[in-house]
């Protein structure tokens, strides 16, 4: 009846304005409304933050040297960039990032192209144990189909990229 505190109307259904308040929780949070969840709230707060960072890409200076404070890489300070003329002593390395298509490309790189590869696959069949570092041709594949050569290091490991150095 009007006037009084039911919690329901006529038809037995509760009204919007006697929804139950979570504590805590500001009442356009609780409507249920899409958008207005919690979670909606709090990702579109988030993307609105994230926009309003300084230092976005765009902003971010593009010389050099202010690139290697923010993205400090002594320790790789050996490899070449992609721009720079190729030379002769250059040796490719390969960076697998798993489930982006790095398998592929290393299929691709040894039976393809027959390059020499240093990966785990060098210590398969039993070479691991071998004492002198050579090229093989691990088993699997077709018969008849020329296999992917590689090094009879695991490059994986740190005992492997010890014993791949000397």
């Amino acid at each position: 009846t009007p006037g009084t505190n039911a919690m329901t109307t006529t038809n037995g259904q509760m009204p919007m304005e006697h929804h139950m308040q979570i504590p805590d929780m500001p009442q356009q949070q609780q409507t249920g409304a899409v958008g207005s969840t919690p979670l909606d709230q709090q990702a579109t707060s988030m993307i609105s933050n994230e926009q309003q960072k300084p230092g976005t890409l765009e902003e971010q200076p593009n010389d050099e040297s202010t690139r290697a404070q923010i993205f400090p890489l002594e320790t790789m300070n050996n490899f070449k960039d992609n721009w720079d003329p190729w030379e002769r002593t250059d040796v490719p390395v390969f960076f697998h990032i798993p489930k982006a298509g790095g398998s592929t490309v290393k299929d691709v790189i040894g039976t393809c192209h027959r390059f020499v590869m240093a990966t785990e696959m060098g210590i398969t069949d039993g070479h691991a144990n071998e004492t002198e570092i050579a090229i093989i041709y691990p088993g699997g594949g077709p018969e008849g189909q020329d296999r992917s050569p590689f090094v009879n290091v695991d490059t994986t490991t740190p005992n492997g990229i010890i014993r791949a150095k000397e």
